[in-house]
């Protein structure tokens, strides 16, 4: 290095410690403005992302219940949805439908809004802690641009759960700090009410005690161990224990009452234990310091986080670097990441008894759904490592480490690049991750299946009438039965979209959601025993027999026949409920949506004076016409 390069490089670095020497000068009213301009950074990152998704599974799903049960019934906000009890996120489901049903942008909106609440509320939880000095900035930064709560908030589904959580978590555990540092005790009444709201959203939200008490804990004084710290802070918030413990156990023992046991069957141990470490590993970690940078489209409008090792490494090892830092400087952090790794063990086992039971998916963690709510204790424990809650003095070893950071840079000038390089790859790689998420949320069959769907409907001047069959796959699976059948997810659409059981002209919506003209491919009945009559039905029931005896679930039943005059006949099939067909005198054909299985299709007619012959039924699904 020429003595020109070597100067140049001095200069460099020179202005790099002033600007950070400016940088630890701000003012209070600066970090403030500067934490304002993150918010609104992360807003329009998080519209951007928001607005490439669409509707996604049990947004279906909650849409279509919303528009056939009573909005205030018990049955629609007090539906255990696959272990989740969320009455307030039923509720707001139901009011997105009434005010614009099967219509995506009011949704957008409700997720950016419950993004902006839940962002500020941690933002001012943070500002409490701390005060608004530059080091503030740092678990802010991770708050606003973190991928962590990406995914999950793109998910109207999740983001119903979540996000009031995370709102409740923070404004409880401010209410506490508030009331802990001499405020009116009746700011732990509020956090109380805080978790209550949360509660209503979200069964998880039994964990916010934890978070409150990590924040008594952060917010107040160091005793001579840890534990002793953590006693000395639950007994100066004393009263929201009295309130939280009794709320927490009723609510346990209401879920338990009406969602019943959970299954814990853990029956394959290996896969959990590699769910569980790649949920650690491979997605929260990467994701909370910026990764995973890329994801895996599941294409069908969703993704999980797809970290290179590389990514895994380095965030890692920053993780680990920071918590073991964090134990190690005083007995107040040493509680707090302790605190924070019950609440992560927490997280963990409810996704293995929530989850492990039957076939494991081993990738599920990497959704980032399962431990999302930990974002709040994990800042918290990263706001109080690097810097001394308001009213507290540094510790003795933090004094020593920034000595020794001091000296190592006036030793080693180009040290003092590395906070602006760590806080540039942060940026970056989290806008990375923002933008790379874009592409398989826009990849969504769904979205133009529903639009072409509603063009359809607008168009006709007409109510369309359909057969009710299932949805399509991308739609909703078939693991959601009965919520997947047309009469569930379009009932939002009812005013222009009749969905029925029988039909004479069946037609159908396509993958495309084109209406189309259609007939069932399946399994056809034998000939019958009556010559060309087929299965002759006069007063008393008849068996017609299938060619096979397909397992019992929801099917389209195409029967022909011949009718002496116009006539009604029940159908049953099997063990499944009874149908009740409409048949038109001469020969016709009648399509009906049936439930049931096995090789007998019972046949009973309702009026006496008639007879019919069928001369064939035939089961399957509705399909398209070539």
């Amino acid at each position: 290095m020429t003595a020109a390069d070597s100067g140049t490089a001095t200069q460099e670095t020179s202005l790099v410690r002033q600007s950070i020497a400016q940088i630890a000068g701000l003012t209070p009213k600066r970090v403030i403005q500067i934490s304002q301009i993150l918010i609104a950074v992360h807003l329009v990152l998080r519209a951007i992302v928001f607005g490439s998704g669409f509707f996604y599974g049990d947004d279906y799903l909650f849409q279509g219940r919303a528009a056939r049960l009573g909005l205030f019934s018990e049955s629609f906000l007090l539906y255990e949805h696959d272990g989740h009890l969320m009455p307030g996120g039923m509720f707001l489901a139901g009011l997105l439908e009434r005010l614009a049903p099967l219509n995506y942008w009011p949704v957008l909106i409700t997720l950016l809004l419950l993004q902006w609440l839940a962002t500020w509320t941690t933002y001012r939880l943070l500002r409490s802690l701390i005060g608004p000095r530059p080091a503030v900035l740092i678990p802010v930064l991770i708050l606003t641009l973190t991928p962590m709560t990406l995914l999950p908030g793109s998910w109207f589904a999740a983001a119903v759960n979540f996000l009031p959580m995370q709102i409740a978590a923070a404004s409880a555990g401010w209410a506490a700090l508030r009331a802990v540092r001499g405020g009116s005790r009746s700011w732990f009444v509020f956090a109380a009410a805080s978790v209550a709201f949360g509660l209503v959203f979200f069964e998880k939200s039994v964990l916010i005690p934890l978070t409150v008490l990590a924040v008594v804990v952060a917010g107040g004084p160091a005793g001579s161990t840890w534990w002793r710290t953590v006693i000395t802070a639950i007994r100066r918030s004393w009263l929201v224990w009295l309130l939280l413990v009794p709320l927490v156990l009723g609510y346990l023992l209401f879920y338990l009452d009406r969602s019943g046991s959970p299954d814990s069957r853990l029956v394959d141990t290996s896969a959990i234990v590699i769910m569980l470490t790649d949920t650690i590993v491979r997605g929260l970690v990467p994701a909370l310091f910026g990764g995973p940078l890329s994801w895996l489209g599941i294409g069908a409008g969703t993704a999980a986080a797809d970290p290179r090792a590389w990514v895994v490494i380095i965030a890692m090892g920053f993780f680990v670097v920071l918590a073991v830092y964090g134990l190690a400087q005083s007995t107040r952090t040493r509680a707090v990441w302790i605190i924070t790794g019950l609440y992560l063990t927490a997280d963990l086992v409810l996704m293995a008894i929530g989850r492990g039971g039957g076939d494991v998916i081993v990738e599920l963690g990497l959704t980032l759904r399962y431990t999302v709510d930990s974002l709040i204790v994990l800042l918290v424990a990263i706001t109080v490592t690097i810097a001394a809650p308001v009213g507290q003095a540094e510790s003795l070893r933090s004094r020593q480490t920034r000595r020794r950071l001091r000296t190592l840079i006036d030793r080693r000038p180009t040290l003092s690049l590395a906070v602006p390089v760590l806080v540039a790859a942060f940026a970056a790689a989290a806008v990375t991750s923002h933008v790379t998420l874009v592409p398989p949320l826009a990849d969504n069959a769904s979205r133009e299946w529903l639009t072409n769907i509603q063009r359809s409907a607008d168009s006709n001047p007409t109510r369309i009438q359909i057969l009710d069959t299932p949805v399509p796959d991308f739609v909703l699976t078939d693991l959601t039965a009965p919520y997947n059948l047309s009469s569930w997810v379009l009932a939002p659409l009812a005013d222009r979209i009749e969905v029925t059981d029988t039909i004479a002209d069946p037609v159908l919506f396509n993958d495309s959601g084109q209406l189309v003209e259609g007939d069932v491919e399946g399994i056809d009945s034998f000939p019958g025993p009556d010559g060309e009559c087929g299965w002759a039905v006069r007063a008393q029931p008849v068996d017609v027999i299938l060619a096979d005896d397909p397992f019992y679930w929801y099917y389209t039943m195409r029967i022909s026949y011949l009718a002496a005059g116009n006539m009604t006949v029940d159908v049953t099939w099997g063990e499944g409920p009874t149908t009740t067909v409409e048949l038109l005198e001469g020969p016709g054909t009648v399509y009906a949506s049936v439930e049931g299985g096995g090789s007998t299709v019972t046949v009973t007619p309702t009026q006496s004076e008639f007879g019919v012959c069928v001369a064939q039924v035939r089961v399957g699904a509705l399909t398209p016409t070539p």
